[in-house]
């Protein structure tokens, strides 16, 4: 199996994606379709398979374990911030690492911290 730098270099010099400011990889739908058919054609080569009842195209916002990732970046899932909002008073030194453990894990999403 090749390594993950190797598949991101092949990708790249194949035009299929590229380094960009852009949260998605291609400009227009029209690009994005032709990266989309070539990346089907590879998994066939390779014979990876993928269930087409599971895929979703051309979505603008998806949750992906814990996060929402959109056109603007990512955030943290709104369910995640509830939990925060109200997790209970922590009773001893076991539970205030817990929560320090969960706040300093979603850091990056807040300011100031």
């Amino acid at each position: 199996m090749k390594d993950l730098s190797e598949q991101v270099k092949e990708l790249s010099d194949k035009g299929v994606i590229r380094p960009s400011s852009s949260p998605w990889g291609a400009p227009d739908e029209k690009e994005h379709e032709g990266h989309l058919k070539a990346i089907l054609e590879l998994l066939k080569k390779e014979e990876l398979y993928a269930k087409f009842s599971k895929c979703e195209f051309w979505i603008s916002k998806v949750q992906f374990l814990g996060y929402v990732i959109d056109n603007q970046g990512i955030h943290v899932d709104p369910t995640k911030i509830e939990s925060v909002k109200y997790w209970a008073s922590p009773k001893s030194p076991t539970e205030i690492r817990q929560f320090l453990g969960l706040a300093g894990y979603y850091r990056r999403f807040m300011e100031y911290f």
